[in-house]
């Protein structure tokens, strides 16, 4: 009796171990996390086009207003901004360095300088009128924050 106690205890064990899924808080429009590309793909997606897309990622920036945006990592320099489809929900403002998945529409966009100096704000940085503002936008229908 002993022995299958411990067996099933051990099994018990194991299995909880070798869950290496990880656990998401989801706002918006409920997503998965399967099939999530990492944001190296934008180097092959045309700018040009609107793109039906799911990314992985991790959060730069998060308006400290409201949590109406975020921006995503992006080591080839161009910015992505994430915001929220419709407006519908927000995310929290504490959430930079975080990985997140994201679904959505994404296209490339230049920004006014009024709509930069907005979100520049919202970041609690200032505006610098030397600086390109061109950005990849995505409006996300659903995103998911990896849990700590």
């Amino acid at each position: 009796m002993k022995t299958s106690n411990l067996l099933l205890l051990a099994l018990f064990v194991i299995s909880i171990s070798c869950n290496t899924e990880k656990q998401y808080q989801s706002y918006g429009a409920q997503i998965n996390a399967e099939a999530a590309k990492p944001v190296e793909v934008l180097t092959e997606i045309n700018p040009e086009e609107t793109t039906s897309i799911k990314l992985m990622a991790t959060v730069d920036q998060v308006c400290q207003s409201k949590g109406c945006w975020m921006t995503l990592k992006n080591d080839n320099g161009t910015p992505i901004r994430v915001t929220f489809k419709d407006y519908e929900f927000f995310v929290p403002k504490d959430i930079s360095g975080s990985s997140v998945v994201v679904e959505g529409e994404l296209f490339k966009k230049d920004l006014s300088p009024d709509m930069a100096r907005h979100y520049a704000e919202d970041a609690g940085e200032e505006f610098d009128s030397t600086k390109s503002y061109t950005e990849y936008a995505l409006i996300a229908e659903g995103v998911l924050v990896a849990k700590p």
